[in-house]
């Protein structure tokens, strides 16, 4: 069980909110309670064509979509693969994001510790609501209100999914060949309506959710705000993550607007929240321990197992001045302290108990490339007060490495993968994470979305006009990469000739790049929408054959803008000095 401690952070209007719950038995003898208006009433509402209601769905079956043609649509009229997950169905299995639900869905898989692929472990711990692949393709676009958007949508304020599958654009716009997930977020409508929930789960998650709409002025005027708060806790104790969110949406329909035939209808909603996490790893680590242990040999190479080696002979940087590639490698191959398994390493340690790394530092003074193999097998220079070329610390390479430098077939092509560490008595990687509480992951953003509709002709003709803005910030901070590797340190000596007190220890092997970084994305996105719809029976006899052969088209039209602008940055936590040329 996790061991995180730390309170859950809930806002005190929310806090204030949920108490009635929490002071009632019931809740605690159930794991998810929800409250409802009883109303049993049911009033009809006439929608806006440019909107779709998730209180038509059925249970687990939706009758109509935007996806498609950007109007209410018949799902039976939409010639592409779309799916419609409704709320219903999205209550009943639990799932509040894509990496909930896409595990249940049809050609869908989704990554991270509870997903059904193993994904990219970096995506998974940055961002993994788009840690996904539909059709076996690559990972899905992810839409707002059918509005592209970095936002993972979370089911508190959602009605309604739409998975359109495959290389199928949403009226001819640019997409992912693998197919667009939107989230439909909830709407103000004229009718009061109010839900609570609070829901525990494994290790001792919980999740405080609240969605109230209030109707102002009948029939013209409603709110609608959501909250939630959620504290996730993992199988890997170390592992936590915590995502506060905050909704408003209204909707006004002025009755001086409106005529037997017309009306308009402005909404807008906005949002804002914010995800602090030190995510699970769902790959063991990698292996680089098993091949320092085994002996190997061949026609060039005798590999002893558990091999030590002075890195100023061993590997890189070692007869560099041969001018032919063979020769090179028969003197490399004739080089006691050479192995396929040894490539450049580590030039940073961190001794026992010490905050600040060891900075590796290389001799200035009688560097030398002429260097050759003596007849007693040993290393000899023309000139005694040379010192050989240094170019890193050696490690153990990982297997695709070794796999290219021993020549295996299919090396160069990607044929082998690196070797995970699924030993668990050596790190038990399902229990624990390798990065402790020293790795941390941040999200916030802030979307505004207002849309303006004007329909004529009892919906027969209408234009809508749409603006959607989208400020995402996130980043990580750790001290190992998306990949983790376990070896052994396997030099003699330090860069300064000294003894290495370390050799033969075990460590966890941490490349300093690509761990470290933040990005900011702003969207400005309009998009402008309209449609006629056309009868034949408009022009013809009703019910005569020709009208009924022609039947009613719908002819659509949009134009649209997006304005992006990105911000990356990366950095490295610790540096070699200016002593490591």
């Amino acid at each position: 069980m996790n061991k995180h401690n730390e309170p859950i952070q809930v806002h005190s209007w929310l806090r204030r909110s949920l108490l009635p719950l929490a002071c009632g038995g019931s809740l605690i003898a159930a794991p998810f309670l929800t409250a409802q208006d009883d109303e049993v009433d049911e009033e009809v509402f006439e929608l806006s064509p440019f909107e779709v209601d998730a209180s038509q769905d059925k249970g687990y079956r939706a009758t109509s979509t935007l996806g498609g043609t950007r109007i209410n649509t018949n799902l039976r009229d939409v010639g592409s693969a779309i799916s419609v997950l409704t709320k219903e169905f999205m209550d009943d299995i639990g799932a509040t994001s894509n990496e909930t639900l896409l595990q249940y869905t049809t050609n869908t898989e989704t990554g991270g510790v509870g997903g059904n692929f193993g994904g990219n472990e970096q995506t998974n711990l940055r961002r993994p609501n788009t840690n996904n692949r539909v059709r076996g393709l690559a990972a899905a676009d992810n839409t707002r209100d059918f509005f592209l958007t970095d936002l993972p949508w979370d089911g508190y304020n959602v009605e309604r999914v739409d998975m359109q599958r495959g290389p199928n654009s949403i009226l001819f716009g640019l997409g992912s060949p693998a197919g667009i997930i939107n989230n439909q977020t909830t709407a103000a409508n004229f009718k009061n309506s109010h839900r609570f929930r609070h829901r525990f789960g494994s290790y001792g998650s919980q999740r405080l959710e609240m969605n109230i709409n209030r109707v102002l002025v009948e029939d013209q005027l409603a709110v609608r705000v959501a909250a939630v708060e959620t504290d996730d806790e993992f199988r890997q104790e170390e592992a936590w993550q915590k995502d506060s969110r905050q909704f408003f949406a209204v909707k006004y329909e002025p009755d001086f607007l409106k005529t037997d035939s017309a009306r308009t209808t402005l909404t807008a909603n906005f949002e804002t929240g914010n995800t602090d996490s030190n995510r699970p790893r769902s790959r063991p680590p990698e292996d680089r321990l098993t091949n320092w242990w085994n002996s190997y040999s061949d026609e060039f190479v005798s590999w002893p197992g558990q091999l030590t080696a002075d890195p100023f002979f061993a590997r890189n940087g070692f007869f560099q001045n041969q001018s032919e590639a063979d020769e090179v490698t028969n003197i490399l191959a004739s080089n006691p302290y050479w192995s396929e398994f040894f490539t450049a390493g580590p030039v940073l340690y961190f001794e026992d108990g010490a905050s600040s790394p060891f900075y590796a530092s290389v001799p200035t003074e009688h560097e030398s490339d002429n260097w050759t193999i003596g007849a007693d097998g040993n290393v000899e220079s023309a000139n005694s007060t040379d010192q050989p070329f240094y170019r890193g610390q050696n490690q153990i390479a990982g297997y695709s490495d070794y796999a290219r430098e021993a020549g295996l077939p299919l090396a160069n092509y990607g044929g082998y993968r690196n070797k995970a560490l699924t030993d668990r008595s050596i790190f038990d990687y399902k229990n624990h994470l390798i990065d402790g509480p020293n790795k941390y992951e941040w999200r916030d953003f802030d979307v505004f979305n207002t849309k303006l509709a004007q329909t004529f002709l009892n919906g027969r003709v209408g234009i809508e006009a749409a603006y959607d803005t989208q400020n995402y910030e996130d980043g990580q901070s750790s001290p190992f990469p998306w990949t983790v590797p376990i070896t052994v340190d396997l030099n003699e000596v330090y860069p300064d000739g000294s003894p290495n007190p370390n050799v033969g220890r075990p460590y966890v092997l941490n490349r300093a790049n690509f761990a470290n970084n933040a990005n900011e994305k702003n969207r400005d996105s309009w998009r402008v929408t309209a449609f006629a719809k056309v009868r034949a029976d408009d022009f013809l006899k009703e019910d005569s054959f020709l009208a009924r052969l022609l039947g009613s088209h719908n002819f659509t039209a949009m134009k649209s803008g997006d304005e992006v602008e990105e911000a990356q940055e990366s950095w490295k936590k610790w540096v070699p000095g200016y002593a490591y040329t």
